[in-house]
């Protein structure tokens, strides 16, 4: 009786043959083409480590604005005080406070038809306001009072550094209170 032991060499007597893997000679790798040389002698120059340094001269300062507008007879404006900035003296206690800092109060009907505003500041102080009463700091003049604001005019420098007019309003009753 004959037992096959293995599928690799069969049911027979015959003597059993290898199999060699045939593994490929290494070949040299030489460069031979032009272009293949050239790549690599590129490639070494970018790989080599550059040191920078930043020279400023002829470039912009990044920190200067873009649009620069000759400012129109500057050196005259330099001499006389800045009317919107807060002035020195004052002469009454409405002049040294913004508009915006006082909250209107109250607006009465005089029987001759005009009216009075109440205002106060934060601290409480009372101030009685009328038409063409001077008020803030930003030489402002009260234009106008109505049933329920008060319009002031009052200067203040626009973009291009010239004084230019225009109106806030006082609420009686705030937005959102």
């Amino acid at each position: 009786m004959v037992v096959c032991v293995g599928l690799a060499a069969g049911c027979s007597s015959e003597p059993v043959q290898k199999i060699q893997r045939v593994i490929p000679e290494k070949k040299d790798v030489s460069v031979t083409s032009g272009k293949v040389r050239d790549m690599e002698a590129r490639l070494e120059r970018l790989m080599q480590l550059v040191t920078y340094k930043y020279n400023p001269s002829g470039k912009p300062d990044p920190f200067e604005p873009f649009l620069k507008s000759a400012p129109k007879n500057r050196t005259a404006d330099r001499s006389r005080p800045s009317r919107t900035k807060r002035p020195d003296h004052c002469e009454s206690p409405l002049e040294c406070m913004d508009v915006g800092q006082l909250t209107l109060v109250a607006i009465v009907s005089e029987t001759a038809g005009t009216r009075v505003a109440m205002a106060q500041d934060a601290s409480g102080i009372g101030y009685m306001l009328k038409n063409g009463l001077r008020i803030g700091y930003r030489n402002g003049v009260i234009k106008e009072i109505l049933q329920d604001r008060i319009v002031v005019e009052e200067e203040y420098e626009n973009i291009r550094g010239e004084l230019a007019i225009r109106e806030r309003l006082l609420f009686l009753h705030p937005e959102g209170k």
